[in-house]
């Protein structure tokens, strides 16, 4: 998977963070990354540029090249295989699908049932009854829009 995301980022001219929420180790990488992103602070140096597929990724724009990348492993198309149009795009996005299939019928398949916001074991009073004051004000301002429309 880091591989296909050190592909997509010079392709898409982007910076690449990729690292676990519960790993603190790095979070001064990722802030002084975030630093130079949002505000344009300069990086100290090469010592924040990470690009070892087996621990987080942190690399900038104009850091990677698709040389130091390599190929994708594996050529195989999956069964189903749907192009994106794009051939070098293609040559990562089958081994990409290869290992990580998606489940239940992929993205089309049916919807995630385990989460109903509406089950009253997710029931908390005064958010409900905030809800329904926005649904109603949104219910009248519906109506009042469709009848400056119509008028």
């Amino acid at each position: 998977m880091a591989k296909t995301w050190r592909f997509s980022a010079p392709s898409s001219a982007a910076s690449l963070i990729y690292r676990s929420h519960k790993d603190e180790r790095d979070i001064t990488k990722y802030r002084a990354l975030l630093n130079h992103l949002v505000f344009g602070s300069p990086l100290s140096g090469e010592k924040l540029l990470q690009v070892d597929h087996t621990s987080p990724l942190f690399v900038w724009t104009g850091k990677d090249a698709f040389d130091k990348i390599g190929p994708p492993q594996g050529v195989n198309k999956p069964p189903g295989f749907i192009s994106c149009g794009n051939e070098e795009y293609d040559r990562w996005k089958a081994p990409f699908e290869t290992v990580f299939t998606a489940k239940d019928g992929g993205l089309d398949g049916d919807k995630d049932t385990s989460f109903d916001p509406s089950d009253p074991e997710f029931s908390e009073p005064l958010v409900d009854s905030m809800r329904s004051v926005k649904d109603d004000e949104l219910e009248q301002y519906r109506q009042s829009r469709a009848k400056k429309t119509t008028a």
